[in-house]
């Protein structure tokens, strides 16, 4: 039988101001007081770190205005009129017959005397958790993004931008420890999500989390595009951020490159207040940041996940493996996990070198495909065989991979531009501006890697298999293919390739090739990174055609 929903005002004993700590609770009211005493410890349990047996719930009816805090100065429940202890077993329907007061204080939760005592003395700050050891500690990403936060005169805030698997949330982390280090004395508070249901506004839920708001603060938002439904938050906290004295850093893992993904809002971050994938030259920064790993963040990674003595890696395989991840570390992470054996640890091809030849003449690519599938970061970021099947889909995908990148302007249907964003949003595709490349004032979306990009194309054409084409040889195919380039394709200086990162020129040739034996045959072309077939290499693999 269903219940209707109680929205609650809750407040715990021992935090001063109480105004700034008032929180809501949404729960059933056929539940009990002990169930509603249990949703609050896990709503709450960054601060109620004790056993929830030592919780009293008292009922209450207090007027929420301007003069509560004065009401609660040394407040005893107790000695409140209309305040009552409330016995576990009691069902929330049988206390609030007619519903709870909207503008009342309805719950007081009273800890045992010591932890209110502990409560009144500290106030519980959200640090940034450890980051993992087997990481590359990224120093000199680290410190450019510390002192293009702290150390130029500009708005105090940055946004970071990464797709899902990048290795967004391990920077944030790095960079919450790195400011912990040399300013000891600055409070860091980590904010992972945003969930509305713990307090009655943004600021409520921030002091919550351990914000004073006369100290200088750093916020390290992770996930925060769990917070672009929350405009108060935007407006009055973030777009005015000169008004406090706070630092913000946004971890995100999509939104709009320049204005920003909240609706009601206009606000517009300049290029170096924004870090993305690709590396971000900023006009006064110490160095160049991306969210991407860098060569040498790269060989670091290796050096400590897969030391030498154990996998006899060659320069060769580890180049090739950057150039086909571009640095995005759950690529990398992934990929060399399908390398290594799962049975021993050991390397699949026992070699004293192993070389990147060694690899791609004996790995079956959808063998390798299909391990990636399964990875624990690179999936994330790549759409299922369910998602390809929606034909909207499927069409935005795979004039991606026939032009590089896609805009907006470039659907009309309005399925299509409805699945473009959700490629966006979940992480398929990524966003970045195209100003460096010759195309000022529009957003391009493009595959985070070439891995990923190889991977959707692979998945495409294993979802439309069938696709079959008119060509009487390869000599004819290849005289038909060349027969549709496009001149102005051809001279262009700069051409975008996957993460936004400049195609080298001599790629023109092969990028246009590319596109227009798409066009020719249907859309059934793949491409080999370099893996052998048989007694040669293929750089594009026609399987119609086999």
């Amino acid at each position: 039988m269903s219940s209707d929903l109680l929205t609650l005002n809750c407040l715990i004993l021992g935090n001063s101001p109480p105004s700034d700590f008032v929180f809501v609770v949404n729960i059933q009211e056929n539940r009990t007081v002990d169930d509603l005493r249990a949703t609050i410890k896990a709503e709450c349990q960054d601060v109620l770190d004790f056993d929830e047996d030592l919780l009293t719930i008292w009922s209450a009816s207090i007027v929420i205005d301007d003069d509560l805090n004065t009401k609660l100065a040394d407040f005893r429940p107790s000695f409140y009129n209309g305040c009552r202890k409330r016995k576990m077993s009691t069902e929330l329907a049988d206390i609030f017959i007619g519903g709870p007061g909207r503008e009342h204080l309805n719950i007081i939760v009273q800890p045992p005397d010591d932890e209110r005592n502990r409560l009144k003395q500290r106030r519980l700050q959200s640090v940034p958790p450890e980051p993992s050891a087997n990481i590359s500690l990224r120093n000199a990403t680290v410190s450019a993004l510390f002192e293009n936060v702290f150390e130029h005169d500009y708005p105090k805030i940055i946004q970071v931008q990464g797709t899902l698997g990048s290795g967004k949330t391990t920077l944030a982390l790095l960079l919450g420890q790195y400011i912990k280090r040399l300013r000891p004395n600055m409070p860091v508070i980590w904010v992972d999500g945003w969930k509305s249901r713990e307090s009655r506004s943004w600021s409520s839920y921030l002091r919550n989390k351990g914000w004073k708001k006369n100290d200088e603060t750093v916020f390290i938002f992770n996930d925060a595009e769990m917070t672009y439904w929350d405009v108060e938050l935007w407006n009055s906290f973030f777009k005015s951020i000169h008004d406090f004295d706070c630092y913000v850093i946004i971890f995100a893992s999509y939104g709009s490159p320049t204005l920003l993904d909240v609706r009601n809002t206009n606000m517009r971050l300049p290029k170096n207040q924004r870090v993305t994938l690709r590396r971000v030259d900023y006009k006064y920064g110490p160095q160049p940041v991306r969210v991407l790993l860098m060569r040498p963040e790269f060989d670091d990674l290796i050096s400590k996940c897969y030391p030498p003595e154990r996998y006899p890696f060659d320069i060769t395989f580890l180049d090739s493996v950057f150039s086909l991840t571009i640095g995005h570390a759950g690529a990398v992470s992934d990929l060399l996990k399908v390398v290594i054996s799962p049975d021993d640890g050991d390397i699949k091809l026992s070699t004293e070198s192993h070389t990147w030849k060694d690899f791609s003449v004996t790995v079956d690519p959808r063998q390798l495909l299909k391990g990636l599938g399964q990875g624990d970061a690179f999936r994330k970021g790549v759409p299922l065989i369910t998602d390809i099947g929606v034909p909207a889909v499927a069409r935005v995908l795979s004039e991606v991979l026939r032009t590089g990148f896609v805009m907006e302007t470039d659907f009309k249907d309005e399925d299509d531009k409805a699945a473009l964003q959700q490629c966006f949003h979940k992480g398929w595709l990524h966003a970045d501006e195209l100003d460096d490349f010759g195309i000022p004032y529009k957003t391009g979306y493009l595959f985070p890697s070439p891995l990923h990009r190889w991977f959707v194309e692979w998945r495409l054409w294993e979802t439309f298999p069938d696709i079959t084409f008119d060509a009487k040889d390869l000599l004819t195919f290849a005289l038909e293919v060349i027969s549709r380039f496009c001149p102005d394709n051809l001279t262009k200086n700069h051409r975008v390739g996957p993460g936004c990162i400049q195609r080298p020129p001599k790629a023109q040739y092969q990028d246009e090739f590319y596109r227009c034996g798409r066009d020719l045959s249907n859309n059934s072309i793949v491409t080999f990174p370099e893996f052998g077939i048989g007694n040669g290499r293929a750089d594009l693999y026609i399987p119609a055609k086999k």
